[in-house]
């Protein structure tokens, strides 16, 4: 039987719980139409919503469109966009991003992401503490710097 520690937020209630959650931890608020073209989890506890990440398989990839354009064009020929799954809209809340959940938030992540099968992820953030996670599992990085 498969570890599932994060859970597929399908309804629409539940995306705009997400939403709410994530403008509140970003500042951002993402649009419903992109959570509903995207697989949507949310990391819960205790019966609330604490984590979550959109996780999208199709192009147009967003993270493509915010790196700056001059790296757009090399980027573009390094993502097969058949193989790749984007990570985007990812967050925790903020006394939690320490510690033993934000470990096991991790761990959900990457386990849902590897079920995926695609051989590249694309991730983009300003967080050093993600970036030096992400690196931890050696990927061969195809573009780094400002998003």
């Amino acid at each position: 039987m498969a570890i599932s520690i994060l859970r597929r937020m399908t309804t629409e209630e539940a995306m705009l719980e997400y939403a709410d959650h994530y403008e509140r931890a970003s500042g951002y608020r993402v649009p419903t139409d992109y959570l509903a073209r995207s697989v949507v989890y949310g990391f819960r506890r205790r019966g609330r919503t604490i984590g979550g990440v959109v996780m999208s398989a199709s192009p147009p990839f967003r993270t493509l469109q915010r790196i700056p354009a001059q790296a757009q064009p090399a980027v573009r020929k390094r993502v097969r966009p058949d193989d790749t799954v984007e990570l985007t809209c990812v967050w925790l809340d903020q006394e939690l991003r320490r510690g033993a959940l934000s470990a096991v938030f991790w761990l959900g992540l990457f386990l849902e992401t590897s079920r995926h099968g695609a051989r590249n992820v694309m991730f983009g953030t300003e967080s050093p503490g993600l970036h030096r996670l992400y690196l931890c599992g050696h990927p061969e990085v195809v573009y780094e710097g400002p998003v």
